[in-house]
């Protein structure tokens, strides 16, 4: 109870020298480029971006249980590189559409089930100066907290609805979240990497600093774990202050969907001006590419997530801003999604196993599991949580 009184004097404290100031609202582009005109997506055409991507996702899983992680759709070439952070990372994008689909209308259970029992069985058991602990390891047995993050997650949102399940993996998720509890250095993030019986580089990732953070309020608020909470509190003066500095690209969606699950625990003061200052700065990184066609899907799930935390704040300026910079994205990278047997100047030899993805650019036809699942869930954000409509 004192660590966390102490974190909310410094954070009122903190909010003295750090108010969000009406110097972030000026200088954005939609104040100043007023000629930028697109037609923003309706509801329906979310929607409809929404299902062809989960259903995309059910027609790609092998027989382990993971997905096809590349595929070349004008070759139908596919890839048989792996990559199990980006796998985690797709596990944990369907199973937040999962908790949203009340009515199990898209019947994802046996995908959540079979991808649930990959991880599972990729799983090992070690521990590091004393603490026992299970992590996923990937093909050459090391272990990353984004991975282990990642599948935590997934497991943790699929047992919200349903019982059973939790009863069969309660045991490894604690054991996961030992984990990343095990690897928390001191006084900083988290060790990036881990193989057993090696001692570990205390080395950082700032994206695997973003998925332990958004795996550790996640884990919070299913279980209520005290200790865990103290935990957050510890850690969140740490990465605020190490990425409102650095403003890095690469901790920013995982930072917002982290605070965007721990708004109730933060106080607004506290972390309002992070994610108004660290939006406004990856808005502008961004201009540059207006007039591109990429699917910068990583950085429109990050903005949705913004967006709706300036939804739940009721600051109306930054959400009038910060939402219409999200519908211009959103309509711009929805231009990439595999819709039909044509797009660009690319014909899709296979559109059984590429309807519904994303493609790199207009100049790269290449579909990969993450860019579809960062828009998926970037979609998501905005389709239910912002605009409040149901799947």
């Amino acid at each position: 109870m004192k660590k966390i009184i102490s974190i909310i004097l410094v954070s009122l404290i903190l909010n003295s020298c750090f108010l969000v100031s009406d110097d972030n609202k000026s200088d954005f582009p939609f104040q100043n480029n007023k000629d930028l005109k697109f037609k923003e997506l309706k509801n329906k055409d979310i929607y409809e971006s929404i299902s062809l991507s989960v259903n995309w996702f059910k027609s790609i899983q092998k027989e382990d249980g993971r997905l096809v992680y590349q595929i070349n759709p004008v070759d139908n070439i596919v890839s048989n590189d792996e990559n199990f952070v980006r796998q985690a990372g797709t596990f944990f994008a369907i199973t937040e559409f999962y908790k949203r689909d009340l009515s199990n209308k898209f019947d994802l259970d046996s995908l959540i089930r079979n991808y649930a029992l990959f991880f599972k069985n990729n799983s090992l058991n070690s521990s590091y100066k004393s603490k026992s602990f299970s992590c996923v390891a990937d093909e050459n047995g090391v272990c990353s907290i984004g991975t282990t993050a990642l599948s935590m997650i997934a497991l943790i949102n699929y047992s919200s609805r349903n019982t059973q399940f939790y009863d069969d993996y309660r045991e490894l998720i604690e054991s996961f979240n030992d984990y990343l509890l095990a690897m928390r250095i001191e006084n900083a993030g988290f060790i990036a990497k881990f193989t057993p019986n090696k001692n570990p580089e205390l080395v950082e990732s700032s994206f695997y600093n973003g998925e332990a953070f958004l795996a550790l309020a996640k884990y919070y608020n299913f279980t209520l774990n005290n200790d865990v909470l103290n935990e957050i509190f510890d850690l969140w003066p740490y990465l605020r202050e190490s990425y409102i500095n650095s403003l890095d690209s690469n901790f920013y969606l995982w930072g917002m969907l982290a605070l965007k699950e721990l708004k109730y625990l933060i106080p607004v003061e506290d972390f309002l001006p992070f994610v108004s200052l660290y939006t406004k700065a990856r808005v502008k990184s961004f201009e540059r590419y207006r007039n591109n066609d990429q699917a910068f899907c990583g950085f429109l799930e990050g903005l949705s997530a913004s967006v709706y935390l300036f939804k739940f704040v009721n600051d109306k300026d930054l959400f009038t801003l910060y939402n219409r910079e999200l519908s211009f994205w959103l309509q711009k990278i929805d231009k990439l999604q595999i819709k039909t047997d044509e797009i660009f100047d690319f014909k899709i030899k296979n559109l059984r196993n590429s309807l519904g993805a994303f493609i790199v650019s207009s100049e790269d036809p290449t579909i990969r599991i993450d860019y579809t699942q960062h828009c998926l869930n970037g979609y998501l954000i905005k389709f239910v949580d912002i605009d409040e409509n149901s799947i």
